[in-house]
């Protein structure tokens, strides 16, 4: 499902910055049809030691990109094309983290996910370990006893 904005034969690091060249999306107005949300998490405030984490969105989605161009990805162990315009994907953007506030930037981590999940299944691209928390939390307020 890639974005065609512009021409996808360059490298990896011209054009979009979306996740497999996604369209964006708002959280809290995904389309209907949206199967997957993806969400970036660039925080690694909860970590005791070597921050950086906090690059894995950006750096996922660029790199992703490489797939989007290259029609898909081939999984050696299941032998299998994948191919991602079976899939509705949505990038939803970076969740709006406070770098020096664990708890605001959980609120704002299960508030995103909650608005996603309501629509689609969200993905997540980290930042440190602390972000699995709130999203979980996320997904159980918008799914409630369905989880």
């Amino acid at each position: 499902m890639p974005n065609d904005e512009y021409d996808r034969s360059g490298p990896t690091y011209v054009g979009s910055k979306t996740f497999l060249d996604a369209p964006e999306a708002d959280p809290h107005d995904l389309p209907a049809s949206t199967d997957i949300g993806v969400v970036g998490v660039p925080f690694d405030g909860g970590v005791s030691r070597q921050p950086g984490a906090r690059y894995g969105p950006e750096t996922l989605r660029r790199e992703s990109g490489w797939y989007a161009r290259n029609d898909g990805g081939f999984n050696a162990a299941s032998g299998r094309h994948v191919d991602y315009a079976d899939v509705e994907i949505r990038d939803c953007g970076d969740v709006p983290v406070v770098t020096t506030d664990v708890e605001a930037t959980g609120d704002r981590i299960r508030e995103t996910v909650r608005a996603v999940a309501e629509e689609s299944f969200p993905v997540l691209l980290g930042g440190g370990h602390y972000l699995t928390y709130p999203s979980f939390c996320g997904v159980a307020e918008a799914h409630g006893d369905r989880l």
